[in-house]
């Protein structure tokens, strides 16, 4: 468990990730057969580009996105709230986290919707923003329940740690 502070120090960083990353190469097994990261798509989120963007192996990248989904988890709440307050500049702020969050892990569609929120909060379309909402809400639910299940069914047992799946 590491902390990294902003700005971020290109060489902090890659030290931190250092500590936390497996080797590279290798290959891990679903449901008996042989895997390739590049095998592993989820709908909404491209796994080898994130896995690449943040220099992490799989099982880094997991933790990084579950508690993405975690630290997001009510955010149709806090929107709702901030919509009903007016405060639109809050809702900005919560379109800009989530957009960058997002871009870093690779989840193309809630980074849409991350910018698709900017837009009509802009526009002051209160029903736009609550059914964007309504959108990231589903779409996290859906990939927090999907990477579970792929983590178990891929995740090798501790003893095996080094046959988590890589990026080639």
């Amino acid at each position: 468990d590491d902390y990294i502070s902003k700005p971020i120090d290109r060489d902090e960083l890659f030290a931190t990730l250092k500590r936390h990353i497996g080797p590279s190469g290798a290959k891990s097994k679903i449901r008996g057969q042989p895997l390739e990261i590049e095998q592993l798509n989820l709908p909404g989120l491209n796994i080898a580009e994130g896995m690449n963007r943040l220099a992490a192996d799989f099982e880094l990248f997991m933790d990084i996105v579950l508690e993405y989904c975690g630290n997001y988890r009510d955010v149709e709440k806090d929107i709702d709230a901030a919509v009903k307050a007016g405060d639109y500049k809050r809702v900005e702020q919560i379109a800009h986290s989530l957009k960058g969050a997002s871009g870093n892990i690779s989840a193309a569609e809630l980074y849409r919707c991350a910018v698709d929120l900017n837009g009509a909060c802009r526009n002051g379309k209160d029903l736009q923003i609550l059914e964007i909402a309504q959108r990231i809400a589903a779409e996290l639910t859906r990939l927090q329940s999907t990477c579970h299940q792929l983590r178990k069914d891929v995740s090798p047992s501790a003893a095996d740690k080094d046959k988590w799946p890589t990026k080639n």
